[in-house]
């Protein structure tokens, strides 16, 4: 039989638990990082469909000027809006402690769009990136898909 000094005994111990207290601490900033972002994600899309421009900017980055921000928020939104429907947080997936990305489905009353997200931590809070976001699908009502079309 195999003896393990009461003093390796220890160590192995010690060693376990630091193994397991890693990968929790890990797991926990994960969480910490997806949730943000989806709070995040839903602040910005909570903003604009209330047509809350000041808080649609403040949860959201972009490199447009603020002025062209305000018109495209004001031309594009005023019409759309009443087109709104709802929308779904498909998932948030972690990129790295200051990046995410969220896929979110936007649903008008004749369309329902895909959307991808990049979710940043500019250094005080996490903001949706709108220069970097992207259409990935967009479908009519009767569930055609519109875009992209493969042929």
């Amino acid at each position: 039989m195999l003896k393990i000094s009461h003093s390796k005994w220890e160590l192995i111990t010690l060693f376990t638990i630091c193994i397991c207290l890693f990968f929790s601490i890990q797991a926990y900033v994960s969480q910490r990082v997806e949730q943000s972002a989806r709070n995040a994600v839903e602040a910005f899309l909570n903003a604009a469909s209330e047509k809350d421009f000041n808080a649609y900017v403040s949860n959201s980055v972009d490199t447009l000027p603020l002025s062209v921000r305000r018109q495209l928020f004001d031309d594009e939104f005023d019409n759309e809006i009443d087109n709104f429907v709802g929308y779904q947080i498909e998932s948030v997936q972690k990129v790295d402690n200051k990046h995410a990305t969220a896929i979110v489905e936007i649903r008008e009353k004749d369309l329902t769009l895909t959307m991808k997200y990049p979710v940043i931590f500019d250094g005080e809070k996490w903001v949706v990136d709108l220069g970097n976001s992207e259409n990935i699908a967009q479908y009519s009502s009767d569930g055609k898909k519109i875009f992209p079309v493969f042929k």
